[in-house]
């Protein structure tokens, strides 16, 4: 599993910066992993970007897995949040959560 944490393009608009959490879960074994915790910086919703097995990208996935995860207040790989997902066998799953924040301007 990788986590790449957060990228916050310099942009003043209105004063508004936005991050993007990018979460990436790849498995290279053939047993697909399900209740799997990944950690995660921020409270709210995850959402699938990308799932490789999925029949539009050439897999074999035939389940429907929720299109986005609402995060729990359990800690897990020091991280103060966590989403349970299922990670297809031989599969890359990317997940998302756009968050905005609001700059100090002095």
């Amino acid at each position: 599993m990788l986590q790449c944490g957060t990228g916050c393009p310099d942009h003043d608009a209105l004063g508004v910066k936005a991050s993007v959490i990018l979460i990436i879960a790849l498995n290279f074994i053939p047993v697909e992993r399900q209740e799997y915790r990944i950690g995660v910086p921020y409270k709210g919703e995850y959402e699938v970007l990308l799932n490789s097995q999925m029949q539009e990208f050439g897999g074999r996935w035939t389940e429907n897995l929720p299109v986005s995860v609402k995060t729990e207040e359990v800690p897990h790989d020091g991280q103060p949040y966590s989403i349970v997902t299922t990670v297809p066998s031989l599969c890359a799953l990317y997940q998302t959560q756009t968050c905005l924040r609001l700059l100090n301007k002095s």
